[in-house]
Formats: C-alpha cells, structure tokens, sequence
C-alpha cells in the first residue's frame, strides 16, 4: 500500500499518510467483540453448501463507482475499518471444524480488506477485480468482503465485493452508502443498511425459461464487445437507458410502470421459450424502508398485459405472497424494482456508478428496473452463468423493441424459437419413407422419454443426453417399450440414435416381455424366500469377511430446518409397509441361507427406529460401525441425532447392501418425501391413483430361484474372460518392495478432485460426438491412464449393472446390482474415439448378460473364491442421487437437507474410481474419487495416477484424434 501511494502523492501527502497508517495500526482492531465461533445463519448454511457442491461457482457481488476526483486515502481507509467496527460480520470465515460442524469466526485482526492498487488501463482494473472476486469464495481463509480502491493519474474506482453468503449483512450498495457516509461524517450512530435480496435458492433446480439461451457443449466462439466491467465471473450483464415519453405505455406512477415492464418482460420470455406460463419471482425495494420484499406471480400467456399489471401491483401494495404450489417446477425469471439510487458523494465530489451487480448470477434471467437522476428508465439485463456469453445484449434489445413499437401488443411472439444446439440439422417435416407405424413408435418411444426424464415439452427431435438421460435411464426406457408396448431395442441404437424420431427407425416389433401369470402380482406381507443371484454373490463375500460391517451403506442426512422425527418415522414405516424386502431377516441354515419376512403387524416388536433424546451420547461414526446381526434384527437402522449447542438434526441412515442398491435410493427417497408430506396432515400416502403397490422383491428371489442361471450367459462371460490377465502390473518397478503375501491390507485412502467447466464441457461434447455415454468416454480415459502408466495390452475392469433385467420390477426396492468384469484390449495406434467405441460396444454388448454375478464367472474359470479376483480396478459412475432434496409439509413449509459424506479409510480392491456426474442449476458437473489400497500404492504413486488421469481427461476432452501411444510418450 505504501508502494501505491508513492507513486500517487505528493511528499507531503505522502509523509501524512504514513503517519496516519501508522495511527491506524496500532488502534483497536476491526473485530467482533465475541472472538468465539458461532454456528451460521440457514441462509448462510444454505449458500456454503451451494459453493462447496459447485467450488467453480462464482457467488461474488460487485458494486463498482467512479469517483473523478483522488480521494483522501487514509481518510477512506479509517472509513473502511469504522464500517468493520460497525458490521463485524463483513470480516467473518466460514469452516468446518475438528468435528465437521459448520462453524462462523472472526477474521484475523491483521487481514486486509481494504486494499489500494495502482492501474493504468481499463483491461488491468477488470483483471483487478476478477481476483478480487475469487478471492472472497475461499471464505476458510479470506473474508468473504474485500473493498478495492483502483487508483490512477486521472480516475478513481472504488469496487466493493462480497460474497452471496453476505448478503442478510447488506448489498453492495447500501455499502457504499455506509461508507460515503462514514468518509463523511464519521457519524455511524445512524447507518441503515438493507440486507440484499437473498439467493432463491429453491428455485435453482427449475427448468431454463429459454433453453435456447443455455451455453452448449462446444466451444464458445472468442467474441469480445469491448465493454468494461460487465462481466461478474461468467454472468454477464447488459443495460440500456429509454425516455420515460418514448415507451408506448402509460403509467400513473412509478410502481405502475415498472408492473406494465415487468409484464411485457413475462410475456416475451414466455415467447421466446415456448411456455404458455412462468414464474415472475418479483424482488421489491419500493415504498419499504426497512427490509426488501420477494414474492413469485405464476404468469399465464393468455392473460392481457393489463391484467397482468394489476395483479403485480394488487400484491406489491398488500405484500401478500403469491401461491407457490404450482410453481417450483415451472421455468422462471427474476425481477428486480429498484428504488431510485440517492446521490453518494465523498467530500465534494459525487460517485458516479459504473456498474453494479444485479447479484443474482445463478439464474438464467434477471431483469432490473431503475430510475435515474436524469429521469430515463435504466434496464439492466444480466444473464446466469450457464447462459451464452453473447445473449445478454441481443435479448434485452429485442425486449427493448417490444418496449417502444408494441403498445398492448407483441412483437416478441413473432420472433422465431430457437434450437439449444443449433449446429444440429433440424428433422425434416415428414421423412419420404415415414410409415403410421413407425410414427406411432416414434411417438411412444417419446413418450417414454418424456416420463423418465420428467420432460414432459420434450420434441420427438431432441435428444435424449440433452436432458440428463444416461445408462441406468435408458436400461428403464428400453425394457419398458419391450414390456409394454413389444418395440425391441439394443443400448447401442439409443446411444447412437438418441432422438425419438432416429430411434424409432432402429426398432424391432416383437410379441414384447411378460411374467408369468402367477408372479405377476405376487405380493409378500410375510413368508420365507430364497435369496437372489445378486443376494447370494453379496451374501459369500460377507461371510468372507466375518459378518462384519463391510457392507454396511452408512447413509447420513444434515437436515437444515427442524424436522419432526414421530412423522419422519411413520413416513418411512410406510415404505417398510409398501417393499416388504426391507423387513427381512436373514436365516443361515447347515445347507442354506433365505430370507424372511416380518409381517407389519409384528413390525413394532423389532428395533429400527431411535429419536434424538434416545441416542444422547452417540455419535454418528458410532452408529456407521455398528455390527447387524441379520438373523435377529431388521437390515436398516434409521437414529436421529441433535447437536446440544445448536439444535441442529442429522439422521444416520444405516442400511445392509442386501436390501439396497443405488437405484433403490432414488425410489425410496422419492416416497419418502411423499410419505412425509401426507404424514405432516395425519393421513397415509396414496401412492398411485390405481393404488397397486410395486412388486415385491421376494417375488423377483423366487422367479429367479425357478428360471435358474442361463448357462450360455455364464458362458459368454468365461469365454471372454478365461485368458485374461489376473494381475495387474501399473508399476513392476515395485514389486521387489511390496509386502510378503498374507501381510496385506485393506487400510487405504481416497482422493478427490473436480474437473474444470471447460474439461467437463468437452467430455460431454465428446461423448456426443460418439454417440456415446458419459460413462463410456470416462471409462475410456481412466484406462487410457492406465495404460499410458503401464504400458498395458490387456485390461480388466470391473464395474457395477444394475441387474434389473426384467421391467417388471424397475420400481421394487431391493438389490438387484451385479459386479461384472470387462476385458479392454489396447491397439497399436488407438486413438481416444477408437477407445471410446471399444468401451462403449464392450459395455453395452455385455447388458444382456449382468444377471451373472461376478464370483459365479470366477468358480466357473477353477479361481480360489475369496482368494482370486478377476479385476484390482474397478470403475463405476453415480447420476445425481436424491440424497440432496427437500422435505415438504402440508403447510407447504420446507426442510431442507443435504448428504454427509462417510469417511473413507479402506479399500476392497487396489484402484477404485468413483465419477461423480451431478446437476446443479441444470448444469451437469463432474467430479472423481479415487481410493486406493495403501500397501499397494504410496503417495508418490497415487499423485501419478492422479495427473495422468487429469491430463488424460482433457486431452479427451479436446476432442483428439491421435495416437494415444503418440500422445502419451
């Protein structure tokens, strides 16, 4: 900071200022009187979470002013430290601590959050700011509020910068104001300072109200606008001034203006996305002197823009909240109206600003109107990070032209609607040779997409991946068609022709899947049953191992907002009511070992079920350790457990794999919020309109028990297999140091990193390009690590089916997963599309095989059972899971909650990848953990394979067609 005056005064202000520094250091601090930790807010819990799920997320708010004249600089920096004293949370960190509570402390005294920086172009300023803005998502160790002055021979910039976790602290505005006054006067006894609209954070999951506008999976042409400063991370923010008298509207007032704006802004959006309705979520800071006030209006496009006006301006006045029930699926766009800014000064000489943040970069579209002092209406239009650098200027010129040539009317509805991924050839209107019949499949081909994908404006040309499809989607599409409606498809024509209307080319009409007549809607209330194929497998490894907790699913839930625990467990007692295969006990005989089922009216006599005030004392790594005893007592434990300080409430949610798999996740947690709402009124849930609850698991155990194993299934699996390298070899050099046989273990640890935007983005791109999987391409790239390390020819990879082979009982709970073993050859010459399409045509041909069991393939190929393994790497990829959601009561209030990840300290097997596809916002992230086995690989090793594996991911992501062998030397 001295270095920077030096160059800026002149001696004899340069000699005051040093004096003045040297007052200001040696003054009492700018701290919070209370130096111990404090648990945060639920709004800032809320916000952490957001930014730990999504660490590229920029959260940053910017407020930016130009001052023409130097301002004194101690003068602004004794402003600063007064503004810190007055709002100490400003310098507040944001961690967890020794025992993974979220924690709220005060800074340290000596950090700066004031900082002078010399610059002499507009270019180094923006780049200035932008590390600014990065700086304060790393609240652990920054504060999460900076204030910058930018200072050269004619200009001053003043930014201040915070991050969204701030934002009940005060916008960056009216902290401004603060801190002019303070310059000023030095009188904080009156500061107001209104918090900033805070983040609509469950609205976040909702669909695009323009998917057109969504940024695509190539790569973004350069272009540049040349403007200064309207970029906030990669949100982008555009504004225009209109004459009042130029508008074709008419208004009594202020208010009444910006409700007719705000109602053509409904209308045109609704247009350009093709929606006959949205939410308009409407943030106020007129006629409210002390809080802002949000509230959502459900736009239908056949009301009149008049209409609509009223409505708006009825609930403004009356601050009533619009009825959201409708709404939390529907597309939305955020409105701000603005109070007119006051004239900020420091001394003599007035702020000017430059840009200021709308602040609300997640979503798509957020519109702002504003007042000036001149008297135009300035709208400010700024776009999310998801959205195409370049549609900010072009959307809010368009609305602009319905603005001043409409009148009551809209030429908006006349522009035309635009595809997400324009490089693709649109469908032509009838294909020469369409029939009836394959138009009719076309459009029950579409309809299955549009059901499991929760689609329902999906067009017969759009494409399945764009909508979040994978391979655990498409195993339910392909059996449904050929159970419901006889139309016979192969994985592979779904992933290469992934449009409704190009598939419906690739299908067969067959006689379609049935049960047999007396299976078919076998339920089990109670009974014996043999266990399943998969059962069995699991079943001997466990023995195995001692009937230990190896196979224990410790599942935990850190619920944000208090939820009531009598009803959460008679919510999930309906679940044990309705999938009898989770009461099961598990009786081990001299020759057998089946399952047996409790009957729910005997359910109250076995333990299951503990409240906070039962588990005082307990923890949850407690409670993840715990030893079932499968004969006595029910395989799942659901304990809740309260934090004496702050109340707050975790639920371990144990379960024994053999009764869940991650596709029975997903089911169970859907009814669970189903389950609970109708709890929270005192009623039992209605599950379906027809009532008919999902075929039993037991059902399942007992048609596999009759049908037996298909031999030339286990066939196809030993004929591939039985030559296959048993070893795995990554670096031999090691072997003379590994540890004497018997000495190994399953101690290990774990790894994890998160792709960048632009590795992500280029891994779905190329997927697509070969009409492939997510899964495919990166499967392919771990091995192509893999073999780079160790100059492999052959591999073996595990990984996990989901062995649901029979549509019947897609939607039983239960465990139906089977590990099986892929054989990958490395070509002299492969290229990473040649990989991909290796992989991809080994795990789709093998689909129809993943009822066999891995331990079956290695008895039939004479290996050791328990001894001998197949595989040493094993790779499997998780979709989204719905351990992340929302419970929703009657009332429509909601408790949020979010999955607390178990610690991971062993290993089974020496490599293990874990990719992580999660979808945040609508857009899709990746993420990998690696756990490895530590007697087999040291840290030295693991950091290899982590940056080969990173290097490996981008060059697939570049899209390259070269050699690997080339690229990797």
């Amino acid at each position: 900071m001295n270095e920077t005056a030096n160059l800026l005064l002149t001696d004899d202000e340069m000699a005051r200022f040093q004096q003045g520094l040297s007052e200001l250091e040696n003054s009492e601090p700018a701290s919070s009187s209370n130096n111990n930790p404090e648990t945060p807010g639920e709004y800032e819990q809320a916000v952490w979470l957001l930014q730990q799920q999504e660490p590229e997320l920029d959260l940053s708010q910017t407020g930016l002013w130009t001052l023409s004249e130097k301002p004194d600089l101690l003068k602004l920096i004794n402003a600063a430290q007064t503004l810190l004293k007055k709002i100490p949370s400003l310098q507040s960190l944001y961690n967890l601590n020794d025992e993974d509570d979220f924690i709220k402390s005060p800074g340290a005294p000596d950090q700066s959050l004031i900082d002078v920086v010399p610059f002499t172009t507009e270019e180094q300023a923006s780049e200035i700011i932008r590390h600014a803005q990065q700086s304060v998502g790393h609240f652990a160790e920054n504060p999460a509020f900076k204030i910058l002055v930018l200072v050269s021979s004619g200009t001053t910039l003043i930014a201040l910068i915070k991050h969204r976790i701030l934002d009940q602290a005060g916008s960056a505005a009216s902290l401004m104001q603060a801190l002019a006054a303070l310059y000023n006067t030095r009188n904080h006894s009156r500061l107001e300072i209104k918090p900033d609209f805070l983040l609509p954070l469950n609205r976040l999951s909702a669909p695009s109200a323009v998917p057109w506008i969504k940024r695509h999976t190539g790569q973004d042409a350069p272009i540049s606008t040349g403007a200064f400063a309207t970029q906030n991370g990669r949100s982008n923010c555009s504004h225009v001034e209109l004459q009042q008298e130029n508008l074709q509207l008419s208004a009594e007032d202020e208010n009444s203006l910006y409700a007719q704006i705000t109602a053509h802004f409904g209308r045109f959006i609704c247009t350009l996305g093709g929606h006959k309705s949205l939410v308009l979520e409407l943030q106020s800071e007129l006629n409210s002197n002390d809080v802002n006030r949000c509230f959502e209006y459900l736009l239908n496009l056949d009301q009149t823009i008049e209409a609509t006006a009223d409505q708006l301006l009825d609930l403004h006045r009356t601050e009533a909240l619009a009825d959201n029930s409708e709404t939390h699926n529907l597309p939305f766009v955020s409105i701000r109206w603005h109070e007119s800014n006051p004239e900020i000064k420091l001394g003599q000489a007035p702020l000017q600003t430059r840009h200021s943040s709308p602040g609300n970069a997640l979503n798509d579209l957020t519109l702002s109107l504003l007042f000036c002092e001149n008297g135009k209406l300035r709208l400010t239009l700024e776009t999310g990070q998801g959205v195409s650098d370049h549609v900010s200027a072009f959307l809010l010129e368009s609305f602009c032209d319905v603005l001043l040539n409409s009148g009551t009317g809209c030429r908006g509805e006349n522009l035309p609607t635009l595809r997400a991924h324009p490089t693709q050839q649109p469908a032509p209107a009838r294909n020469p040779d369409e029939t009836p019949d394959r138009a009719k499949t076309a459009a029950l081909i579409l309809a299955e997409f549009r059901d499991a994908l929760s689609a329902p404006r999906m067009t017969a040309d759009e494409d399945f991946f764009d909508y979040g499809g994978h391979s655990l989607i498409a195993t339910r599409i392909i059996g449904f068609l050929l159970e419901k409606h006889g139309i016979e498809l192969h994985f592979n024509d779904l992933f290469s022709n992934p449009t409704a209307n190009s598939l419906a080319r690739k299908a067969k009409l067959s006689e379609g899947a049935t049960l047999p007549a007396d299976t078919a809607n076998t339920q089990a209330s109670s009974g014996t049953a043999p266990l399943s194929i998969a059962q069995m497998s699991l079943w001997k490894a466990y023995a195995a191992f001692g009937f230990g907790e190896i196979f224990n699913i410790p599942f935990a839930l850190d619920f944000l907002q208090p939820v009531d625990e009598n009803v959460f467990r008679l919510a999930f007692r309906d679940i044990l009511e309705r999938h009898a295969g989770l009461r099961a006990l598990f009786i081990r005989t001299e020759t057998e070992v089946h399952q047996e089922i409790i009957a729910i009216d005997t359910l109250d006599e076995y333990k299951w079920f503990w409240s906070s005030e039962e588990s005082q004392g307990v923890t949850r790594h407690d409670e993840a350790g715990h030893v079932f005893d499968l004969s006595k007592e029910l395989p799942i434990r659901l304990r809740f457990l309260k934090d004496t300080e702050t109340g707050r409430q975790t639920l371990s949610f144990l379960f024994h794999h053999i009764v869940l798999d991650e596709w029975s996740v997903n089911l169970m947690m859907d009814e669970l919020a189903k389950a609970y709402k109708a709890r929270t009124s005192g009623q039992a849930p209605v599950w379906t309109t027809s009532g008919q609850a999902p075929l039993d698991f037991t059902g399942f155990a007992r048609l596999q028990k009759e049908r037996g194993l298909d031999p030339s299934h286990l066939a196809y699996w030993v004929d591939d297999l039985k030559d296959a390298p048993q070893k795995l070899d990554l670096f031999p050099e090691d072997q003379s140091t590994a540890k004497a046989e018997g000495e190994s273990s399953p101690e290990g640890g774990w790894i994890e990193f998160k792709l960048d935007r632009q590795t992500s983005d280029g891994l779905y791109h190329c997927a697509r390009e070969n009409n492939a999987s997510l899964f495919n391409v990166t499967y392919a790239a771990i091995a192509a690590s893999l073999q780079s390390l160790g100059a492999l020819k052959d591999l073996v990879v595990g990984t996990s089916a989901s062995g649901r082979t029979d549509p019947a009982y897609f939607d039983t709970i239960g465990y139906f997963t089977t590990v099986v073993a892929h054989r990958i050859r490395f070509e002299t010459g492969m290229t990473a599309p040649g990989l991909i399409e290796a992989v991809k045509n080994t795990v789709n041909g093998s689909m129809p095989y993943t009822d066999v069991p891995i331990d079956l393939v290695e008895e039939a190929l004479g290996m050791a059972p328990g001894k001998d393994h197949l595989f040493e790497v094993f790779i499997q990829i998780h979709a989204q899971n719905k351990l992340n959601g929302v419970l929703e009561a009657e009332d429509r209030s909601e408790i949020n909650f979010r999955q607390v990840d178990p610690d991971k300290h062993e290993s089974l097997l020496g490599l293990q990848f874990e990719v992580m596809e999660e979808v945040i916002r609508g857009e899709r992230s990746i993420r990998v953990l690696m756990s490895y086995r530590a007697d087999r690989y040291n840290e030295e090793r693991v950091k290899q394979i982590r940056d080969k594996m990173a290097d490996m991911f981008e060059l697939f992501s570049s899209g390259s067609t070269a050699s690997l062998v080339e690229v990797t030397r």
